[in-house]
Order: structure tokens, then sequence, then C-alpha cells
């Protein structure tokens, strides 16, 4: 991990799960394995206000083990909320045609 640069942890984008995806989320892409990931709305402000490394799950797996014991691993504000509705949505699902 690059030394003082946050990492904002994010789902491969598959084409299955497009019902699991958080409402709001939009497609990024991960800083090491370009694969394409979902950046919630918690994520897509914290990009907006500080520099951040995009990461896939996949890649961030591979990275923890390397990881010092002063690492510094937060929560992204917000994400809480996004996960209650996230949870909302899975008992009353979305139209596949409706919009994210």
């Amino acid at each position: 991990m690059t030394e003082g640069i946050p990492v904002l942890v994010c789902l491969r984008v598959h084409e299955d799960t497009i019902s699991s995806v958080v409402p709001g989320s939009t497609q990024g892409e991960c800083d090491k394995c370009a694969h394409k990931v979902w950046i919630s709305r918690s994520g897509q402000q914290m990009m907006a206000q500080e520099e951040v490394r995009v990461r896939c799950l996949e890649c961030t797996n591979e990275e923890v083990p390397t990881w010092g014991p002063d690492q510094e691993v937060r929560a992204v504000t917000g994400a809480r909320e996004e996960i209650s509705e996230y949870l909302k949505s899975l008992l009353f699902p979305r139209k596949s045609d409706e919009p994210l």
C-alpha cells in the first residue's frame, strides 16, 4: 500500500450481480489490475475530498498480508447508511430496467 494514501476497497463488476449493487454506485477501475469495480456514493464522496487508491477486493486481499501493524483501516463515512439501504433493497428488489 502506498504510504499515506487511503485505499478505497470496491467489489468487482460482474453482470450477474447487478441486483446486489448499492444504489447510486458508479463504475470505476481498480488501480492495480484495471478490473471494473463498483464505487458507492460514499466512496465517490471520499474520492472528491481526498486522494485515494481504488482497489478491488481481490487485489486488496493480496496486499493485506504485507501491511504493517500501524496500517490505518477506517470505514468510509456514510457506508453504514448505504448498507442499510442495500439491505432494504433485498427485501424490496428493484426491477431490472430501473436505474441504480
